[in-house]
């Protein structure tokens, strides 16, 4: 089954042998408007991520007001991503977490990591978050707290170091809180610099931002380009740019495929299922990702290349 859709129903639509992604929406509209009598199931204190897999994935999603139906859509289509992402990584984990606005909107909901799970596992995962929708106006959420978390990721049958993808528009904050600091033992009750956190989450994963315009493209959002690549330590042709929400998970799996040097498999298909202006949105966002690598090999820094044996549905996985 293809992978690329319109507002309700998959590539294959007209055929009627399409996937209808109206159930996933209403999921997700039944969860938005009970918020205000829910809590958040997940939070920043929850036991930090242990996972046997051989390929962790962690998503980490903004879902405060600035990023409008991004998440929406984005959860939408969550349904086809793990089925298209084995195909890179097979039997892979993901962890999606929501990641709102500590100062705002309080720690209960500044950071959800929702555990590591795979296939139908993961929609209940997902049925668990709370999209919260909050936010300061001030072009900065908590993407320092996931950082801060995930560095504690817990991974010792991973074959790759865990891959971290976040999706969001504006900048962290430049400290992270105390109390956050205080509960992770990284320090005596102080804030400690986002720089910091984001250096040992580098050093644990393999760390990229999907990023959706908050100014729009060019000098009003480069100030935004400049903290993420100085502050939480990006470099640039991590840093993906994206202004179609639907081509979101299509930069996503570019980024697996790119990781496992599969590009022109990759990009073989793109072409095939999406039209012109589309696939050159996807790969204009990842045209540096891949010059970089092709330069000078993200896949080499990895522990161990993926068993070119292996093979799942749809796609061989060879050298």
């Amino acid at each position: 089954m293809p992978y690329s859709w319109d507002n309700d129903n998959d590539y294959t639509a007209k055929s009627k042998k399409g996937y209808s992604f109206k159930n996933a929406r209403k999921s997700y509209d039944d969860i938005a408007i009970a918020k205000t009598s829910s809590k958040a199931f997940y939070t920043y204190k929850n036991d930090f991520l242990k996972t046997d897999a051989e390929y962790p994935i962690i998503i980490g999603i903004d879902t405060t007001g600035s990023m409008d139906e991004w998440p929406k859509i984005f959860f939408n289509k969550l349904p086809l991503l793990y089925k298209e992402a084995i195909k890179y990584f097979p039997n892979c984990e993901i962890s999606f977490q929501a990641i709102n606005d500590f100062p705002a909107d309080g720690a209960d909901v500044a950071l959800q990591p929702t555990p590591f799970g795979k296939g139908p596992q993961l929609d209940e995962f997902i049925g668990q978050l709370y999209p919260y929708g909050g936010g300061g106006g001030q072009t900065m959420e908590s993407y320092e707290i996931f950082a801060a978390y995930n560095s504690f990721i817990e991974a010792p049958k991973a074959l790759i170091k865990p891959i971290v993808i976040i999706l969001g528009d504006e900048k962290p904050f430049p400290e992270v809180p105390a109390a956050v600091c205080k509960y992770y033992k990284l320090s005596n009750g102080e804030a400690i610099s986002t720089k910091e956190v984001f250096k040992k989450l580098h050093q644990k994963c393999e760390v990229f931002l999907v990023r959706k315009p908050y100014y729009g493209f060019g000098k009003a959002d480069d100030e935004i380009r400049k903290v993420w690549h100085n502050l939480a330590l990006m470099p640039y042709e991590r840093i993906l740019d994206i202004e179609d929400p639907r081509r979101v998970i299509d930069v996503i799996l570019g980024i697996l495929g790119i990781l496992t040097n599969k590009t022109v498999i990759f990009e073989d298909e793109l072409t095939k299922r999406q039209n012109k202006k589309q696939t050159t949105e996807v790969l204009n966002a990842l045209s540096n990702l891949k010059t970089y690598n092709t330069q000078h090999s993200i896949t080499a820094n990895m522990k161990t290349k993926i068993d070119i044996t292996q093979k799942t549905e749809g796609l061989d996985i060879d050298e």
